[in-house]
């Protein structure tokens, strides 16, 4: 029997969107908006982007802002 795929689930609230959001991995980020990673780091940098520091120097950002920063919503 094959597992059916779960449905998109916010997993974390962002304060920029005022909403539960979905994170996502900077690699993930820059792909889905076909953008080097360097870009996405400014833009946490500069507080466009809402993220979540999770290990390390890893980041989860919002992709919610994500596509509202680039004009994609």
């Amino acid at each position: 029997m094959l597992a059916t795929p779960e449905p998109h689930k916010p997993n974390a609230w962002c304060p920029l969107c005022d909403k539960q959001v979905r994170l996502l991995r900077v690699t993930n980020a820059a792909r889905l908006i076909d953008v080097h990673t360097r870009t996405i780091y400014r833009y946490i940098d500069e507080g466009l982007v809402y993220a979540v520091k999770v290990v390390g120097k890893t980041y989860r950002v919002c992709g919610d802002c994500l596509f509202r920063q680039n004009g994609l919503n």
